[in-house]
């Protein structure tokens, strides 16, 4: 087992105080890894112990889940308000919302009027993120749960950049949620923590502190 709980506080005494909230990011280098193939590829959905955001999100559903969705989420469109939405819309939209859900039976609907937009951004509705709603879908666990999951993608750069916390959060927090990523990776590797190049964890605009 990996201890991070001596990075994470060498990391914040390295930083310099900014006038913003600065986030701590986990970097885990690769190797022994042919990403050409795509069986070695990487796609990750990780739930962390410890909540790292409060996350703006936006849902497309129905009337039957409406009033619910407006107690819960940021913003809610209905299906009839799709078509309001042009390309410079969407992409404000996009850039706007940390997250979208979607009700099981507009995803069509929504992959084809937003798909072009939110697709390219990684913000579709993901199923494997708990995103996708039926009629009976606890929101506010899916809320929960989008609050401390990430997604970690290795597909032409043989490097994972993984959010894992935020400078106001205690360090065993921010350790525990590095652990879960680098245990989850590595478990996700073939030959383990031998194809592990190196592991770094730094805040935002501070310097990177070797964890192996």
């Amino acid at each position: 087992m990996v201890n991070f709980l001596e990075a994470v506080k060498k990391a914040r005494d390295v930083a310099k105080p900014r006038k913003f909230k600065q986030s701590f990011d986990l970097q885990i280098g690769l190797k022994k890894i042919d990403l050409t193939k795509p069986e070695n590829q990487l796609k990750l959905v990780i739930d962390l112990p410890h909540k790292i955001r409060d996350p703006k999100i936006c849902a497309f559903v129905d009337k039957e889940l409406a009033l619910k969705a407006k107690e819960v989420f940021s913003k809610v469109i209905l299906p009839d308000e799709m078509s309001d939405y042009d390309r410079k819309v969407m992409k404000k939209l996009a850039k706007g919302y940390d997250f979208f859900v979607a009700q099981a039976n507009l995803m069509s609907k929504v992959a084809t009027t937003f798909g072009k937009v939110l697709g390219p951004k990684g913000k579709m509705p993901d199923p494997k993120m708990g995103a996708v709603l039926s009629p009976s879908t606890d929101l506010q666990k899916v809320k929960d749960r989008l609050s401390s999951v990430v997604r970690v993608s290795v597909k032409k750069s043989p490097v994972i950049n993984c959010k894992i916390g935020t400078e106001d959060m205690s360090d065993e927090a921010v350790a525990d949620n590095a652990s879960a990523v680098y245990e989850a990776v590595k478990k996700a590797l073939p030959l383990g923590s031998d194809q592990i190049k190196h592991v770094y964890v730094k805040l935002t605009m501070g310097k990177s502190v070797m964890v192996v």
